[in-house]
């Protein structure tokens, strides 16, 4: 087998490994977990391990890395619960009659995204637990006799001749 080539973001260091931890933290930073990040570094999943153990800085561009998608998606939400304004943008393209085209000013409309009662639920339920969670909650009272429980099984001992 050939030398192991390993990406720029990666220094053999006397035994040891130096990383780009800039890369590292983008790669976090677009939402890949740490497989990926092994996949991408082309470093064995034991080895990345040990090192974000062992090394603190690490560890901090991997955590600081994943909050960026994190905080964009709660941006997402909170932007869902309230309901938002967008520009939309269109271009239009006119043929002309002597078969060309001809490109029209940029047309603009504002849009409403009105607020999402899922996405207030889902936010709630989080934020809030304890007063928003969903509750379930069924009283069940009476009895059951021991042919009811046998019925209920599909066992069908005791049904009548008439019944077959």
């Amino acid at each position: 087998m050939g030398k192991r080539t390993r990406t720029r973001a990666l220094v053999a260091r006397g035994k040891g490994l130096r990383f780009d931890y800039k890369l590292v933290e983008r790669l976090a930073s677009i939402g890949l977990v740490d497989s990926e990040i092994e996949a991408a570094l082309d470093i064995p999943k034991n080895t990345f391990e040990k090192y974000k153990r062992r090394d603190a800085r690490l560890a901090r561009c991997l955590a600081v890395g994943a909050q960026a998608p994190h905080r964009e998606v709660v941006r997402s939400l909170y932007r869902l619960c309230l309901g938002y304004n967008w520009v939309q943008q269109k271009v239009k393209i006119v043929e002309t009659k002597t078969g060309g085209s001809v490109r029209l000013p940029m047309e603009e409309t504002l849009m409403h995204i009105p607020p999402n009662v899922k996405a207030i639920e889902t936010f709630l339920c989080n934020r809030f637990p304890n007063e928003w969670k969903k509750r379930s909650h069924i009283d069940v009272t009476g009895e059951l006799t021991l042919k009811d429980r046998m019925q209920l099984s599909g066992i069908g001992v005791g049904q009548d001749e008439d019944e077959e």
